[in-house]
């Protein structure tokens, strides 16, 4: 039985636990055709437009921000050199 106390137990877990990063195989990458790349980039586009849309709860004076949020958007050629780098 363990000396601790499952408050104790729990902050030790949670304070010890690990996220295994998984990435792709680089260089097994299949291209995605031109005309989808370009018909998923406006999908994504416009979604991020609407999202400026969604109510915002909390008072704009507090930080000065007009929308609560950030999108990073890694197109391919980033994403990959974002995993390039991620493996180290």
């Amino acid at each position: 039985m363990s000396d601790k106390s499952t408050p104790e137990t729990v902050e030790t877990i949670i304070r010890n636990r690990k996220t295994e990063k998984v990435l792709c195989d680089i260089e097994a990458h299949r291209p995605v055709p031109a005309d989808i790349a370009e018909r998923n980039r406006e999908i994504v586009l416009q979604a991020i437009k609407t999202a400026g849309w969604a109510p915002f709860h909390y008072p704009r004076k507090v930080d000065n921000l007009a929308e609560p949020w950030r999108a990073y958007v890694l197109w391919h050629e980033q994403a990959k050199q974002a995993a390039i780098y991620l493996r180290g």
